[in-house]
């Protein structure tokens, strides 16, 4: 797994940083919008799939980063700068709730890994599909 950069950043990650943090009132801007406002693309065009994962990994970049000091929060709404302690507690109580449920999901992969619970069949004797 390749390490984010948490310094050093290329000048795409404080263009993006810049405009998140400098919108006044912080508000919510879904990824699709700020896709089209950073790489310049039309609302004739569609997002692609590759622009969406560029800017995903621009905001963790920035989420992760020791260079930015106001605290980004993501969620279904989009991106957004947190705009008081109680806000970044309600965010971290939500990442911990992720985190919790993605330990949940990992503890029974690998109690079916270990006990090869993916190589059973299924009670009504029909294979699996594939």
């Amino acid at each position: 797994m390749k390490e984010i950069k948490r310094d050093n950043h290329e000048p795409i990650v404080y263009e993006v940083h810049n405009y998140i943090t400098n919108m006044n009132p912080p508000k919510w801007i879904h990824i699709e919008d700020l896709c089209r406002k950073i790489f310049r693309i039309s609302i004739q065009e569609k997002v692609s799939q590759t622009d969406d994962s560029r800017m995903r990994k621009i905001i963790n970049e920035i989420k992760l980063s020791h260079v930015f000091h106001k605290v980004i929060i993501t969620g279904p709404k989009g991106v957004k700068v947190a705009e008081s302690k109680e806000e970044v507690k309600k965010y971290r109580k939500t990442e911990i709730a992720r985190l919790e449920a993605a330990k949940e999901t990992i503890a029974v992969l690998e109690h079916r890994i270990q006990h090869h619970e993916f190589e059973r069949l299924p009670m009504n004797g029909k294979s699996l599909p594939r």
